[in-house]
């Protein structure tokens, strides 16, 4: 997961006495320019797991410090790490597997060798640029194939932990989100609802008032007609019938 470690290099340590080859020389090999040589500190913690005991007779050994980089952006994760790792003895045809992880710090490895220090000779290919430019690169895409980081995820709420966290931790966290995402869909639909609650009120209304329209108008329309018919009517005589009787009176 993530881009490739960036390895820094290597330093050509030798760390304190260690059964190894008979053959020591008060010289320790060469190793080619820019890499650096220190010698392991009898009091580091580490020196018991590679069998390591306090000694002038030195084997050589190598000691990486990795700095890891892990992304992911589903899981919006970046996370750096320093990776440290030795391989020791030497062998003529190092492999990146070999590496062992270690608890190492920089205090662990010092600049001078101990008084009367002999040393056990290295493969000759260590004075070499090409060798040590090599045995970067194997053991950075070694770590690139092989290191994981573990994180706790919940593929339903499509949660992430966070680096380092305990299960009870990624458990509280998940609840947590639960609670907060039922509340959430609890409110969204309370405010649909809401709206649409409010939408048939309205045409409810409408259609009420509507009909209180209509009835006032019949009402008003029927004490119009009621008006219009509260006495008999007299209608005027014909011009005919004015005109006959007018005849009749005349002397």
């Amino acid at each position: 997961m993530g881009a490739p470690p960036d390895v820094s290099t290597p330093d050509g340590s030798t760390p304190v006495a260690r059964p190894g080859s008979p053959d020591a020389t008060p010289v320790a090999s060469t190793v080619a320019d820019g890499v650096p040589v220190r010698y392991l500190d009898p009091a580091a913690s580490w020196t018991a797991s590679e069998g390591a005991v306090p000694g002038s007779r030195l084997v050589p050994g190598v000691v990486a410090r990795v700095r890891e980089r892990f992304d992911e952006t589903k899981a919006d994760l970046v996370h750096d790490q320093e990776y440290e790792a030795v391989l020791m003895p030497i062998p003529d045809s190092p492999r990146p597997e070999d590496f062992r992880s270690v608890d190492g710090d920089d205090r662990d490895l010092l600049e001078e060798p101990p008084a009367g220090a002999r040393h056990e000779l290295a493969p000759s290919a260590v004075a070499t640029k090409t060798w040590w430019t090599k045995l970067q690169r194997d053991l950075r895409e070694h770590l690139y194939r092989s290191m994981t980081l573990e994180i706790p995820s919940n593929a339903e709420l499509r949660l992430y932990g966070r680096v380092g966290e305990s299960p009870e931790e990624s458990a509280g966290g998940c609840r947590a989100a639960a609670t907060d995402g039922a509340d959430q869909q609890i409110a969204a639909l309370a405010a649909k609802y809401e709206r649409r609650i409010t939408s048939v009120e309205r045409h409810l209304l409408t259609a009420q008032q509507a009909a209180d329209r209509q009835r006032e108008a019949r009402t008003s329309t029927r004490r119009s007609a009621t008006s219009g018919r509260t006495g008999p009517s007299a209608r005027r005589p014909s011009a005919r019938c004015r005109s006959a009787w007018s005849a009749r009176m005349s002397p």
